[in-house]
């Protein structure tokens, strides 16, 4: 009765319908799962001892209670679900994440965040200790709002490191806050895929260099080589070329002889300390960028001369590469004027023009 009713039923004696339950009271009540269906039902039978609305009270409470039981073990198998996939997705994610749960004081975060911050793994306690005083200090700079895609300098075992950081208060249903999430992206990152989104590469390479004589050859395997590290290159040669600046990666300073003293003082302070400070700004920005300059004149002679700051000069020559002038190369002229003519050609849409070869023997 209670299954089909659906509800608290109480029958006494001969009002079962089946008669060998005659000499029986009982007390049933029925079982639901989380949707509200008939699972099951609980019954109290007493055989000859008489029932009241105690036995009857009991079993419905018997009933919530297990009903309360399944309705909390599945809730709380979906949050361990939806915990377990929202700590996976947060591992995927470019930025690093923190998650600060203010009512138990337990703070989550993914692997992003202990590469970006350095922090070694084998300490967990160490982890969440080191963790915590760097989302304390980005509360103290956000004075109880939320950032939005500020920049913020942290000091990263010793060194300032600059992030974009975004931060969000987790509010419950009356508007206090429970909790906290921080975002946290490198600048140097951001800056990086702005320059890929951009298209924002070398317009020449090595290859482009053209020529085949032997001194050409040798400094470009050279540059190659020492295109892997991130020490400063110098030029030297006679080509007048255009100033380049790749935000982010490698600055390309023309004609370096030709840079004003006030300016070079700039430029080595920049070198020497890592650091430029914004127009108008106050706070050292720190940069990692590789620099590569090139000069049609003996910097040394300069410096001597007055024009140049021999300890910028020292450092920026960490690698000299000599590059051949034509004339010493007389062999790439042919190289180079096919070339040319080739490029032209396709400019001006007509077909391939060849050169005599009276030309190329000479």
């Amino acid at each position: 009765m209670a299954l089909k009713e659906n509800k608290p039923i109480q029958l006494f004696g001969s009002e079962h319908y089946n008669y060998y339950l005659h000499g029986f009271n009982c007390s049933s009540a029925p079982i639901h799962d989380v949707h509200g269906k008939v699972i099951g039902a609980i019954n109290i039978s007493s055989n000859k001892t008489e029932q009241t609305v105690v036995e009857l009270g009991l079993v419905e409470s018997i009933s919530k209670f297990l009903d309360s039981c399944l309705t909390v073990n599945y809730m709380i198998n979906n949050l361990s679900f939806c915990s377990f996939s929202l700590m996976e997705s947060i591992e995927y994610l470019p930025n690093g994440v923190i998650f600060n749960n203010k009512q138990t004081g337990r703070i989550d975060y993914n692997n992003k965040v202990l590469k970006m911050l350095k922090i070694e793994t084998k300490d967990k306690i160490s982890i969440a200790d080191r963790i915590n005083r760097y989302r304390e200090y980005v509360d103290s700079l956000a004075i109880g709002r939320d950032l939005v895609n500020e920049e913020v300098i942290l000091n990263v075992k010793g060194k300032k490191k600059s992030f974009i950081i975004t931060t969000k208060n987790i509010l419950d249903s009356a508007g206090g806050q429970i909790g906290e999430m921080v975002s946290l992206q490198e600048t140097d990152e951001i800056m990086k895929l702005q320059n890929m989104q951009r298209s924002n590469e070398a317009l020449y390479r090595f290859d482009d260099i053209l020529g085949e004589d032997c001194e050409i050859n040798r400094i470009k395997d050279l540059g190659k080589k020492v295109s892997l590290y991130s020490s400063a290159v110098m030029l030297t040669g006679g080509k007048i070329g255009k100033f380049e600046l790749a935000s982010g990666g490698t600055l390309f300073l023309d004609e370096i002889e030709s840079m004003p003293l006030d300016v070079q003082i700039k430029l080595l302070r920049a070198l020497s300390t890592d650091t430029i400070t914004r127009i108008g700004g106050l706070e050292n920005i720190p940069f990692d960028i590789r620099i590569i300059s090139a000069t049609k004149k003996d910097l040394l002679k300069e410096s001597d001369l007055g024009n140049f700051r021999d300890d910028l000069y020292f450092r920026l020559n960490i690698i000299n590469l000599k590059l051949p002038p034509l004339r010493e190369r007389t062999t790439d002229i042919p190289v180079m004027a096919e070339k040319f003519v080739d490029m032209f050609a396709k400019k001006i849409e007509i077909e391939k023009v060849t050169m005599s070869q009276k030309f190329n023997n000479s």
